[in-house]
């Protein structure tokens, strides 16, 4: 580019050049050096010059030039250097004694040299994660329905859910999801059906990073009654998630890419339902659900740069131990719903390639326990027709769900 003039200067004032890492060889110090001497003569302090003259030109301003991180080359290797200026001309040059050493990094827990485009490419892969792994654990709460005496036939259920993640990284999100399914009744204690699920939504990331994601899922599921209000479901689903994000760099393009893979999940429970006097009921629960992605190799780009990454598979084990109470009659329904869970797994692991930095690996654990809370209710609008609603929120852990709305319509035929 071009030369930069500061014509004058107030006390304190301070300017910092900062050049790309792009075809900088950041391991060769006398390359660095080269790169910073060059960038420094780029700027001129026209107050400082004294065209040869005896007398002393201004001295207000300081300045630094300095090489920016690259997509896997990461703070360890920005490099900053003390500037001064000529009497002659005012130019910039390195002080003679510069040194040359990196800029304090901001602190970034269990992976330090983790860079930025790293970071937001991280975080789009732990959003898909985290969402296959809530849409693997329930069927629209259709079974629980059924518990209940409810009959088999279709089912449609749309829910929204608004959700952060403040562990090691930023995401703030909010999604719609759709689900439908049919059930069937195959005996006196046995109750078979298929469902159909597709999510849509978008994230905000660190360092402005925004994620737009689809997921969609195929499942079936199964309710055994046994004796005495017990019972024990099954459930399994198959999907993929999508997630087109970009990445904010501040030297460099946006970094854009597309995270596509393949999903697997199964769900048991066992729950018993006791019913009390005046129609109330406490149900104890304990649920099971391990759901799994595919590792995936793909590439993002920021302009002609590419990063190329090796997103490790991802395994989920999340268990839970609950309690719902509620009270009702044929025609309706109320319940409130209380449940600790725990992730027993769930790290997230890639490679990273780049040009400027060569491979870097990172692994992030995301064991953790929260708390849920929940209330519900169903209503039957006609003798083949049911309404149901549900309103939950996470209290505890580093994931939270700050809010999951619901409504499912139910229709016998």
């Amino acid at each position: 580019g071009g030369d930069t003039h500061i014509k004058t200067a107030v006390d304190g004032a301070h300017i910092t050049l900062v050049t790309d890492s792009n075809n900088i060889n950041l391991k060769d110090d006398a390359e660095v050096r080269n790169v910073l001497t060059a960038l420094a003569g780029k700027l001129y302090y026209d107050a400082a010059k004294t065209n040869g003259q005896s007398t002393t030109g201004e001295n207000k301003l300081t300045s630094k030039v300095s090489i920016a991180e690259g997509l896997t080359s990461s703070s360890k290797s920005l490099f900053i250097a003390d500037l001064t200026f000529k009497n002659m001309n005012g130019q910039g040059e390195l002080k003679a004694d510069a040194k040359i050493t990196p800029l304090p990094k901001p602190p970034i827990k269990d992976g330090e040299y983790e860079t930025p485009a790293m970071q937001g490419v991280r975080s789009s892969m732990m959003n898909a994660s985290l969402n296959w792994q809530m849409l693997a654990r329930e069927f629209g709460g259709r079974m629980a329905e059924i518990h209940h005496g409810a009959e088999d036939g279709a089912w449609a259920r749309v829910n929204h859910v608004k959700s952060t993640y403040r562990g090691n990284m930023v995401m703030d999100a909010q999604d719609t999801t759709i689900q439908v399914g049919f059930d069937k009744v195959l005996s006196d204690s046995w109750n078979v059906g298929i469902g159909l699920a597709y999510q849509e939504g978008q994230a905000d990331y660190q360092y402005d990073g925004k994620g737009d994601y689809k997921n969609y899922a195929v499942g079936i599921y199964a309710t055994h009654n046994l004796k005495d209000g017990a019972y024990f479901d099954l459930s399994a689903k198959i999907g993929q998630v999508k997630n087109d994000f970009i990445v904010k760099m501040k030297m460099k393009d946006d970094l854009a890419g597309s995270y596509i893979t393949k999903g697997i999940a199964a769900t048991v429970q066992y729950g018993k339902r006791m019913i009390q006097t005046g129609g109330s009921y406490i149900e104890p629960q304990i649920q099971l659900t391990w759901s799994g992605l595919s590792g995936k190799k793909y590439d993002a780009k920021s302009g002609t740069e590419i990063l190329t990454i090796d997103q490790k598979p991802y395994t989920s084990l999340v268990g839970r131990i609950g309690v719902e109470a509620g009270m009702g009659n044929e025609r309706s329904r109320l319940f409130a719903r209380a449940s600790i869970a725990h992730e027993f797994l769930g790290d997230i692991e890639g490679d990273y390639m780049a040009k400027d930095g060569g491979l870097k690996t990172t692994k992030f654990e995301m064991k953790d326990s929260w708390l849920e809370l929940g209330v519900g209710g169903r209503y039957s609008l006609a003798e083949n027709t049911a309404l149901s609603f549900s309103l939950s929120r996470d209290m505890t852990g580093n994931y939270r769900r700050e809010w999951n709305v619901g409504v499912r319509l139910d229709y016998r035929f």
